[in-house]
């Protein structure tokens, strides 16, 4: 019982570092929500590295998403991406 609560509480505390964000500033422009990826990518420059995945929304319809890594003044973003328009911005330390 212990190693599955502990299994539990390290599992937790991964996700507990990701923060939301609405924006990401670089030094002449703001990457946002629903910029396309073509936008971000000329105002990031190249991705860190790219992971893609499927899914479902809320109706249950079958959707790809593509989440875009960077590393920007000591921070790891992550951006999600769905049906070509940023969907998610998520930083960590």
């Amino acid at each position: 019982m212990k190693k599955i609560l502990l299994a539990f509480l390290l599992l937790s505390s991964v996700n507990a570092f990701a923060v939301d964000a609405r924006s990401i500033r670089t030094t002449t422009d703001i990457v946002e929500y629903n910029d396309s990826v073509g936008t971000m990518m000329s105002k990031l420059g190249r991705p860190d590295g790219k992971y893609e995945y499927s899914g479902r929304d809320a109706r249950g319809k079958l959707v790809f998403f593509t989440d875009f890594y960077y590393s920007i003044d000591g921070l790891k973003y992550t951006i999600t991406v769905l049906e070509g328009k940023i969907y998610r911005i998520q930083w960590e330390r």
